[in-house]
């Protein structure tokens, strides 16, 4: 039984904050076979009509990240030495477009993907040679490799039961191996104080993001699952834009400029060797709950 503080509320549902689970959820939650139908043939069709040209423009910016982010897992790893020289298996959950696994491939990593998405399985596949299975999770049967690696960005947030998801991930995990999550950053401080002025609830879209996790639940999951949190951070807390009235929400040319100083400032960062500054500025963010996208790597234990 789903019970907790309702968060938001309109006329077709709500989100509460849910006792049993514990996390923010959809209230009521459809049904699998809409979701898979919804995600198989329409999300990239309707809803992400752009993303494959979006995602190309920032191509750089995409790299730069995903190089950063598959350097700290290397780092985290920590192999024992029979494991130094071997070279590490990497699984994205929900691989998209496939640069992802293109970056991992560059570094050395065998890098496989699933993707539900025909659309997304046909470009990955075309545009950068990837290794990709067009299936969800729950679909893919009968494969028994163990990775080292599974990374799953903006995917936890569309699943209709969460820690089923973790502990299935978790099977496939090599022993010390590392799970990275990577999910919205809902209900946050900032978006809190905009709401308070007047703006909607913006960062809530039901059916196509069932779960809203801050900080302290995703982390939460993980544990429930039996697996030790190791890492945290955030990506660059663009919401902040709104309380300096850049208002992207309702203007597209805005939007473009507010990410636009977004990746300069990443890159700028990456110009001048300072990636320490970053690395302790956006745990501070870490901690203050604030951040777009919270990002958390557990170990399996």
């Amino acid at each position: 039984m789903h019970k907790g503080k309702t968060l938001y509320k309109s006329e077709k549902c709500e989100v509460i904050n849910c006792t049993s689970c514990g996390f923010a959820h959809v209230n009521p939650l459809p049904k699998q076979t809409d979701l898979e139908d919804f995600y198989e043939k329409k999300f990239y069709q309707n809803v992400k009509t752009s993303y494959f040209d979006d995602y190309e423009r920032d191509h750089d910016w995409w790299k730069l990240n995903y190089t950063e982010l598959l350097n700290t897992m290397e780092e985290l790893h920590k192999a024992s030495p029979k494991q130094k020289n071997k070279k590490r298996m990497l699984l994205d959950i929900g691989s998209g477009p496939g640069l992802f696994l293109n970056t991992a491939d560059k570094l050395g990593i065998d890098a496989m993907g699933i993707e539900p998405s025909l659309q997304a399985y046909k470009y990955s596949k075309k545009k950068y040679k990837c290794n990709v299975v067009n299936s969800t999770i729950e679909g893919l049967k009968g494969y028994n490799k163990k990775f080292d690696f599974i990374h799953s960005s903006l995917v936890l947030e569309h699943i209709l039961d969460p820690l089923a998801f973790v502990e299935k991930s978790k099977a496939m995990l090599a022993p010390n191996g590392l799970f990275c999550i990577i999910v919205p950053n809902d209900f946050n401080p900032v978006q809190t104080i905009i709401h308070s002025l007047g703006k909607p609830q913006w960062w809530v879209s039901p059916f196509e993001h069932l779960n809203y996790f801050n900080r302290k639940s995703l982390r939460r999951l993980f544990e429930k699952a039996g697996m030790e949190v190791v890492y945290e951070n955030v990506t660059f807390p663009i919401d902040l834009f709104l309380l300096m009235n850049q208002d992207y929400l309702t203007d597209p040319v805005v939007g473009k400029a507010c990410h636009l100083m977004r990746k300069d400032f990443e890159f700028n960062i990456e110009k001048s060797k300072s990636e320490k500054f970053k690395k302790d500025l956006y745990k501070a963010f870490s901690k203050l709950g604030i951040g777009r996208e919270l990002i958390i790597i557990a170990r399996k234990k």
